[in-house]
């Protein structure tokens, strides 16, 4: 009799967690990065990654399954703790003057770039400025310029110092250089020599090099033999494209790979129950809603938008479509957010719901189109497919039209409201989030992001809305701006440009012969795993 894999639940804390998984429980090994000498272990890790990456450049990275491979390519200055806190990586120290307005940094002096040239403060300054070269278009310098004015502002003290002014005191800074794309340094020499092609000739300094991307295959690299960290303890990361979630599992089983994502919830018990298998719960940031096109004029009455958040049944979802595996939420932000409220702003009511519609004059001989995805988010055809049947169950029809992830990028975040494109759409649905609650909100519910500018593909736009997300990225009173959060969530809610329907989980499942695999919501960081032979 096969016995069960434990399942582990893997907690976070209000600003982020770094689990490590070790082989057969979930507890944090106090050991983790001393090889066991007495065990032998294989040289190569293969993980199935669930989609091609859009780009390796990570100022030009958006997408999840990028940023999966640039964890591992690339550092920041600082990083997030096992508890959410700000602390050293490319920088060993750093300071804040008292104003809250001067950051200075003190970096290491022992790190090279995969190409062999220094890190140093000239390098950093040369990488954040390119964030603010307009002509780029780079996904995250919008973000950039809400906290630093310019360039100017970037300034070498000397060979290992970089000094950043910014433009008010914001508690957000830190995580802006110390997570993902934002922060993310690459080679400047890399920069010059391949220019719009560092996407698919990434150099950084983390612990693998990049080593080849085959387009729907694979992508491989290579450990840093140079690394200036502990690890890694591999010689070849794989990780392999498999974009059909039954073919993971499948692969997972026969030991083609050591650890899958994206798990859907009929898997979960079966995968439970298969020896040498472990399933790993991670909650996310992320929120997963439907975004009205609130340019089109038959959404411009916010009863209509309200009745439709009526309509859905958020519990069903949850327990139904992802049979557990999610959090529903009343909120733009996730349960796990800093400041997050719990509104309970709508129930769920379908015969109020078509009430209000009748006495907006609702059209409901009118067809709606929502754009949705496939294997992109989890169980996200499904949820889509259950938003639109509940909808129709008020009279209203929405055909739900599932576009390729490169073809859904750029009709909803890289085209102008003005554009047919962006009009041919009614809702689109996604999932957004962030430990930086600031820029959560700032980059899909400000008027100044509308696409292709940031995110805000509601294409929403509210004058107040905006004076309290500008107040919580620069108010440093910790109970002044929850007040501030508590009050845009509550105006967010009642406006609603969204329909927002739970958090996110992310599930993987992988062999119990892989130790010390680290976890931070839903990248793998594989710095220190190991696997058993």
């Amino acid at each position: 009799m096969n016995m069960p894999a434990r399942r582990m639940i893997c907690p976070l804390l209000m600003l982020g967690v770094l689990l490590m998984i070790t082989a057969g429980c979930g507890a944090v090994d106090e050991d983790a990065g001393s090889v066991d000498s007495d065990v032998e272990y294989a040289s190569e890790i293969v993980y199935g990654l669930r989609a091609d990456p859009e780009t390796l450049d990570p100022q030009r990275a958006i997408d999840q399954p990028s940023a999966q491979v640039l964890v591992n390519i690339y550092n920041a200055l600082l990083q997030l703790g096992d508890d959410g806190q700000l602390e050293p990586d490319l920088a060993e120290d750093y300071e804040i003057t008292d104003d809250g307005l001067t950051w200075t940094f003190y970096l290491r002096d022992d790190v090279q770039f995969h190409d062999g040239t220094d890190f140093n403060a000239q390098a950093v300054k040369e990488v954040y400025e390119r964030q603010f070269a307009e002509e780029l278009g780079l996904a995250f310098g919008g973000r950039w310029g809400r906290h630093v004015e310019g360039p100017d502002s970037i300034r070498v003290v000397d060979e290992y110092t970089l000094e950043i002014e910014t433009i008010s005191p914001s508690p957000y800074f830190g995580y802006l250089v110390a997570t993902g794309a934002p922060g993310y340094i690459p080679s400047p020499a890399a920069i010059e020599e391949h220019g719009e092609d560092l996407g698919t000739n990434p150099v950084g300094t983390g612990p693998f090099v990049f080593e080849r991307w085959a387009s729907g295959e694979e992508v491989v690299l290579r450990a840093n033999e140079n690394y200036y960290d502990e690890g890694p303890y591999i010689d070849t990361l794989r990780m392999r494209i498999i974009t059909e979630d039954s073919a993971r599992e499948m692969a997972l089983e026969a030991g083609d790979i050591h650890m899958a994502p994206n798990i859907p919830p009929r898997s979960i018990p079966g995968l439970e129950a298969e020896e040498g298998i472990e399933v790993v719960e991670s909650p996310l940031y992320r929120v997963f809603y439907w975004a009205f096109n609130c340019t089109q004029p038959y959404f411009e009455d916010v009863r209509v938008r309200q009745a439709f958040n009526h309509a859905i049944d958020k519990e069903s979802i949850v327990e139904h479509v992802l049979q557990g595996v999610g959090v529903v939420t009343h909120s733009p932000l996730s349960p796990i957010s800093e400041g997050y409220v719990e509104t309970d702003m709508y129930e769920h009511d379908p015969d109020l719901a078509r009430d209000m519609l009748e006495e907006a004059g609702w059209d409901f001989d009118r067809e709606l189109t929502s754009y949705i995805t496939s294997g992109r988010y989890y169980q996200d055809r499904e949820t889509g497919e259950a938003l639109a049947g509940m909808l129709d169950e008020i009279g209203v029809q929405v055909n739900t039209e599932v576009l390729e992830w490169g073809a859904f990028v750029d009709a909803v975040w890289f085209t102008p409201h003005d554009d047919p494109e962006a009009q041919a759409r009614d809702f689109m649905q996604t999932t957004w989030g962030s430990e930086d609650v600031a820029w959560t909100l700032q980059a899909v519910l400000h008027g100044d992001a509308w696409p292709p500018n940031v995110y805000n593909e509601a294409f929403f736009a509210h004058d107040r809305a905006d004076e309290l997300i500008d107040a919580v990225e620069t108010e440093i009173d910790d109970d002044q701006r929850l007040e501030y959060l508590a009050e845009v969530q509550e105006l967010i809610m009642e406006e609603a440009p969204w329909i927002p329907v739970y958090a996110e989980t992310q599930v993987f499942a992988k062999t119990d012969r892989l130790e010390d695999v680290r976890i931070w919501t839903e990248l793998v960081r594989w710095d220190q795993a190991r696997l058993r032979e």
